[in-house]
């Protein structure tokens, strides 16, 4: 029989009426009793089953306070639940919730957890609103290419792709030059990478000359970096453009460059498959207003 503590812990009711916030441990406890209902519930295909639908979840407040706790199982729970709620379509106070990842995904250093966090994010950003948070969290996830654990850059890979392919290029493209320009290799060749993807599934916006002009002299001028693999994904990225806007309107570009990269960067070319995105004019008339207003930063900042 259990203890006057344990009950009042497994008490939702009780907690309510306190008023005060539930502990991680009255949320552990309440869990532990989730899952014996849970596992009564036999499989899916007992007749028992439709009591599983029936089990509540964790609110976002217990959530949010497990995110914050210092035992990464605690967090890992929370991220379990976060997970859920997304997959749900619960009403989700999204910029509440893109603090606490941003958060995990810069600090935590349990690089399962981080990839988790990562992972949140490309699930949220299919929801009504997201972009009005899409270039800081696409900052934050190029930062985290600083990770060389494939479980952390598949997923940030993953992430930005899906932030992209759900956000205007207009609200993104200067974050995307001002990492091209990182002072680390990992984050300046994935976000080349990230460039190549993005031409290789290309919005009708991205053939506009404030677009992809500004990224091709970057990745020009990444051609002579140190790194291999910085030269090596500049190329890639550079060719996949050269295939969207037209070899004409590049070469302006390759003109100064030597023969070999020249042919390599052609042959990038040829080699590049382009899907263009259906969606694409209609991409290009949200991104209007963006586009004049990115332009116009640059050419303040060069005055």
């Amino acid at each position: 029989m259990g203890s006057p503590a344990s009950s009042r812990m497994s008490s939702p009711t009780a907690k309510r009426k306190s008023g005060r916030p539930m502990s991680t441990n009255s949320i552990r406890a309440r869990l532990v009793a989730q899952s014996k209902a849970e596992n009564a519930c036999g499989d899916r295909f007992s007749p028992s089953s439709s009591k599983h639908s029936q089990v509540k979840r964790l609110g976002m407040d217990d959530v949010f306070k497990l995110i914050e706790s210092t035992q990464w199982k605690d967090r890992k729970i929370a991220l379990d639940e976060l997970t859920a709620a997304i997959a749900e379509s619960r009403k989700l106070d999204l910029g509440k919730i893109i603090k606490y990842l941003r958060t995990l995904i810069m600090t935590d250093t349990n690089v399962l957890l981080a990839a988790k966090a990562v992972q949140c994010i490309t699930a949220l950003s299919q929801t009504e609103n997201f972009d009005a948070h899409a270039a800081l969290l696409l900052t934050v996830l190029l930062e985290k290419f600083k990770e060389k654990k494939p479980v952390i850059v598949d997923a940030v890979r993953e992430a930005t792709d899906a932030i992209y392919m759900n956000t205007s290029f207009g609200q993104i493209v200067r974050y995307v030059k001002i990492n091209l320009a990182n002072q680390n290799s990992g984050v300046k060749a994935e976000t080349e990478l990230f460039i190549q993807r993005c031409f290789s599934k290309p919005f009708q916006c991205l053939i506009s000359k404030a677009y992809w002009e500004p990224l091709a002299a970057l990745l020009v001028m990444n051609l002579s970096c140190p790194e291999t693999a910085v030269r090596e994904n500049a190329i890639k990225a550079l060719g996949t453009m050269m295939k969207v806007v037209g070899k004409a309107d590049m070469e302006q570009f390759l003109e100064d460059l030597p023969h070999h990269q020249k042919v390599r960067i052609n042959n990038a070319c040829e080699e590049a498959v382009i899907e263009w995105n259906s969606s694409g004019m209609t991409e290009l008339s949200a991104t209007v207003s963006d586009l004049a207003s990115d332009q116009g930063a640059v050419n303040r900042r060069d005055q």
